[in-house]
């Protein structure tokens, strides 16, 4: 009941105006008290002389959606927070030894912030790179799926003055397909 009127706004504003509304999303109450959520167009109906007749209304339950859509965000939000609290210099980077992820230690850490770091490759970020025997294998080894690489490895950065000896670990990072 509570409802009602806005549902029938709605189709006479469609029937008056003769314009479909498509895909509104919007939450209907159940009598047992729990939300739905509902995905509703409403189309004029029209008869052969042109003349609206009614209203064409779809409705499909998108309730499980909406709740995976926001688990989903709650869970990214939780792990965003672990990243971002991490103390740790946490870094991803793409087949092409591109960087794609870069977080608040990591600029830190370097004085290069994310928005300068991605998308560039690791040697143009940090060019001692290429003299190291392990860092930049064990980066391929990972992008080919090899197991976990760890190792200490010195580490400068010119930006902060920072450096010293940090302990290094590469991994693959696999999706599910």
């Amino acid at each position: 009941k509570e409802f009602a009127e806005a549902y029938q706004a709605d189709d006479r504003a469609v029937i008056e105006s003769s314009v479909s509304k498509l895909n509104h999303e919007e939450a209907q109450k159940r009598p047992d008290g729990s939300l739905r959520w509902l995905r509703t167009s409403k189309l004029p109906l029209v008869d052969d002389a042109g003349k609206i007749m009614g209203v064409l209304g779809i409705y499909e339950d998108i309730t499980e959606r909406k709740q995976m859509g926001k688990a989903l965000q709650e869970s990214s939000q939780f792990s965003q927070q672990i990243i971002d609290c991490a103390r740790e210099g946490i870094i991803v980077y793409g087949p092409d030894l591109k960087y794609r992820f870069w977080n608040r230690f990591m600029e830190e850490l370097s004085g290069y912030t994310a928005g300068e770091v991605l998308g560039k490759h690791a040697r143009e970020v940090f060019p001692f790179l290429h003299l190291s025997d392990e860092v930049l294998p064990a980066m391929e080894k990972a992008l080919v799926g090899e197991a976990d690489q760890r190792f200490d490895v010195h580490f400068h950065a010119p930006r902060t003055g920072k450096s010293g000896w940090v302990s290094h670990s590469t991994g693959p990072l696999l999706n599910a397909a």
